[in-house]
């Protein structure tokens, strides 16, 4: 059968049970027994049943799929046994498919056990327990009619004195099932003239409602576990009409909107129920859709607009977002960070902007990381029991700002200069911002070009007075990502100077206040391409070398680090990363 059948209902008495032999009350002792539960299934005209016949009806079958889950409990319903399966007989089938008989030859009763609950299943169901006492069910997601008729619930109970026996070997029951949802049809109607793509997907959403999505269900009762959220459902279009399927908790508050997706467009209409939904009944849920705008943007900082034919006549103003006469404004972003604001129109469209810029990344940053020093570096070395903290470590005006091209074949403006690895020493980097795809990330611009170098300004070093950033880098090898043989200073990243250099690329958290490198995954590990070397290129970290000049060469720049930033794992931080204060 096609449905999610939750049933608390009967133990049972012998295998005669289903062949109509009159048995008398016993009571049932302790000891392997033979259960049988004789099913029964409602009425379709007043009970949800499995598939829709050509008539609108819905005809409800057992068939040789279905499985009955049923445990002892005791008096209070908490369970009392183990979970115990019970297949189905497929010649006790009933002609007109509502009856048939489950057994399991074997089944103990535990000490304390008063009644049994058991529901019935299909072998495509989900539903489970929860290793105490409720029946677990996630509903939240319904592809078609099979699915929503997969998550119906259906209970039952049945106290050890109502047992029949003749046998005391065997315990009968049966029962009919008593439902606790109800299945809904959506037809719903869109624009007239609205063109679809037979290829476009559509969906079906049920949003900003009370509706349980995760029932947890104890003795027949939505439990206090139960969740609520939105129902996905999957659906399909014809000749201008959406139609979707869902099962329901009846007893829920089904106040809420209905939001169609076709393909990149969305429709919207509100569901009131006019009247309470009764438990085990079929409704068909006819509503008209109006197309609605539902747009989430990333927006520059500068100040800006664009068109929004779908907010309706009336103004609307949220944060710096303003709309008027089909026109969405917003201000330019002044506050030195990421600014967000949404508009709700009373149509049910929304427009959603994140304004962000190169520029809101500066300011005061914390750096974390495995850090090695040596006398004339700035800070000393660390050991090896977690990552250390740089502080002072301060984003803001570029060396340089040079816009170069990466091996990516894409071209990069450096709009961010970062200062505090090393003393007057600025590390260009990247804000790389795609506003399209709603990315965003940060490229440190490791450099070893002829004009590379920069005075330190530290009052040591005075054979070396220049310092650069480059690349520390080890070996991949079959057993670790980046180890020995070494290349932590190799002051030519190319073989030709124009191309003497390379981004480490960072990626940003989802508050803009994070940025990690970590190379301790495949996936996260960067190789140096710009050399013709194959090995010895796994960037690890970021060296600071010192230079006898602006030239950054073998011939000048010192052979030895005097600082390096290096990203080891540990449990208080993965990689090298830098925190905004």
């Amino acid at each position: 059968m096609y449905k999610k059948i939750l049933t608390i209902f009967a133990l049972a008495a012998s295998l005669l049970a289903c062949n109509k032999v009159e048995n008398e009350v016993v009571a049932p002792e302790n000891g392997a027994k033979t259960l049988t539960i004789t099913a029964t299934l409602g009425d379709p005209a007043t009970r949800l049943s499995y598939s829709e016949a050509t008539d609108g009806s819905y005809k409800a079958r057992f068939n040789n799929d279905d499985v009955v889950w049923a445990y002892f409990a005791k008096a209070d319903n908490s369970v009392a046994g183990p979970v115990t399966k019970l297949a189905i007989d497929p010649k006790s089938i009933s002609f007109d498919g509502k009856t048939a008989c489950f057994r399991q030859p074997a089944v103990s009763i535990p000490e304390g056990s008063t009644k049994i609950i058991a529901y019935l299943a299909n072998t495509a169901n989900t539903t489970n327990f929860d290793g105490g006492d409720d029946i677990v069910s996630d509903i939240s997601s319904q592809a078609n009619l099979t699915a929503a008729l997969n998550n119906q619930v259906i209970y039952g109970a049945v106290d050890f004195k109502d047992l029949t026996s003749t046998n005391p070997d065997a315990l009968a029951a049966s029962i009919p099932f008593s439902y606790k949802t109800s299945l809904l049809k959506f037809s719903l109607a869109l624009p007239e003239g609205t063109e679809v793509d037979p290829k476009a997907a559509v969906s079906v959403n049920l949003t900003s409602g009370k509706i349980h999505n995760k029932l947890h269900i104890s003795g027949g009762v939505l439990g206090t576990k139960s969740e609520e959220g939105d129902l996905n459902l999957g659906a399909t279009v014809a000749n201008g009409v959406v139609t979707a399927y869902a099962a329901v908790w009846a007893a829920d508050d089904l106040n809420s909107k209905i939001f169609v997706t076709i393909d990149k467009d969305s429709f919207l209409a509100d569901f009131k129920p006019s009247a309470t939904i009764a438990a085990g009944k079929a409704y068909t849920v006819e509503r008209a859709v109006t197309k609605v705008s539902m747009e989430t943007k990333w927006i520059a900082d500068e100040a800006g607009s664009v068109e929004f034919p779908n907010g309706g006549a009336a103004a609307v103003t949220e944060g710096f977002l303003s709309y008027a006469d089909g026109k969405i404004s917003w201000t330019k972003n002044e506050t030195g960070k990421p600014r967000s604001a949404k508009l709700v129109f009373a149509n049910g469209s929304t427009f959603e902007a994140l304004q962000i810029g190169p520029a809101d990344f500066k300011g005061n940053y914390s750096l974390w990381s495995k850090r090695f020093g040596t006398a004339t570096s700035p800070y000393a070395s660390s050991d090896n029991s977690a990552a250390v903290e740089t502080a002072g470590i301060v984003f803001g005006e570029p060396l340089k700002g040079e816009t170069l091209q990466d091996v990516d074949g894409k071209t990069y403006t450096n709009q961010i200069g970062v200062k505090g690895l090393y003393y007057d020493g600025i590390m260009d980097a990247t804000v790389a911002i795609d506003y399209e795809a709603m990315t965003a990330r940060v490229g440190m611009f490791l450099d070893a070009r002829s004009t590379a170098g920069q005075l330190h300004n530290s009052g040591k070093l005075a054979d070396y007075p220049y310092v650069c950033f480059l690349p520390g880098m080890g070996t991949t090898t079959p057993k670790s990502l980046w180890a020995e043989p070494w290349n932590f200073v190799q002051p030519d990243l190319s073989t030709t100077d124009t191309a003497d250099y390379t981004w480490l690329w960072f990626t940003v958290s989802s508050d803009f206040t994070t940025l990690n490198y970590s190379p301790n995954s495949s996936a996260g590990l960067q190789y140096l391409k710009t050399d013709a070397k194959k090995t010895a290129n796994a960037i690890c970290a970021i060296t600071v070398a010192v230079s006898k000049s602006a030239d950054i060469s073998s011939a000048n720049v010192r052979t030895n680090w005097d600082a390096v930033y290096q990203g080891n794992k540990f449990n208080n931080n993965d990689g090298i990363t830098f925190i905004k204060k």
